[in-house]
């Protein structure tokens, strides 16, 4: 499989789980939501460094990497902070919103409307912002023919 094709599943899977977890916040199941957007994150930014051509590390905190990337680097500088910021956020959340607390909380009581209104923005910001990078670097967010 390409880096391309790669992209591509990525990008699909990325936009299904932002999907998916507007759909969980419907049905208030909010620590789905906010393991959906971090999925959804994680997903956006392997897209990103697959484009670039990069071998993808297969770990889910990317933020550091996708930082360092010169098309980040050339954002303005409030959008590569709410990056960086949105994508560490969500990994912070990764394993609580799946495992729940280190003193035993449930991941459902962890989790609010709030936190995980504010987790889909992120993500959505995330996912966008990666889709612009790739599209001004002449790539394509959309599968040809699909």
């Amino acid at each position: 499989m390409t880096n391309h094709e790669l992209m591509w599943a990525w990008l699909e899977e990325a936009d299904g789980r932002l999907a998916e977890a507007q759909e969980r916040f419907e049905h208030e199941r909010f620590h789905r939501v906010v393991r959906l957007s971090q999925e959804s994150c994680e997903l956006a930014q392997k897209a990103l460094l697959a484009f670039y051509g990069m071998d993808v590390p297969k770990e889910h905190h990317l933020h550091k990497l996708v930082s360092q990337q010169p098309s980040v680097r050339q954002l303005p500088r409030q959008v590569q902070k709410r990056l960086f910021q949105s994508s560490r956020e969500l990994s912070r959340d990764r394993i609580p919103s799946f495992y729940g607390g280190p003193d035993g909380t449930p991941p459902q009581a962890l989790y609010d409307a709030e936190r995980a209104q504010e987790a889909l923005e992120q993500a959505r910001f995330v996912l966008e912002t990666v889709k612009a990078l790739i599209e001004a670097a002449g790539g394509q967010t959309r599968r040809p023919g699909g």
